[in-house]
């Protein structure tokens, strides 16, 4: 398991996502590196998109 993978299915466990709903996601060189909680600053450098949380799961998992 990837570390980004890792870090998403642990903010699911803790109730910060939620698996049916929409993640705000970080991408680096086209992957997705990261995500955006509420509240969170976006760093300037940072291109952030809404994705549907299943399908960001199923796209990092093939990493």
């Amino acid at each position: 398991m990837n570390n980004t993978l890792y870090n998403f299915i642990e903010a699911i466990a803790l109730g910060q996502l939620d698996y049916q709903g929409t993640a705000k996601v970080v991408r680096k060189d086209g992957k997705i590196y990261d995500f955006v909680l509420d509240g969170e600053e976006i760093q300037p450098h940072e291109t952030v998109s809404v994705e549907k949380l299943e399908s960001v799961i199923a796209e990092i998992t093939s990493y």
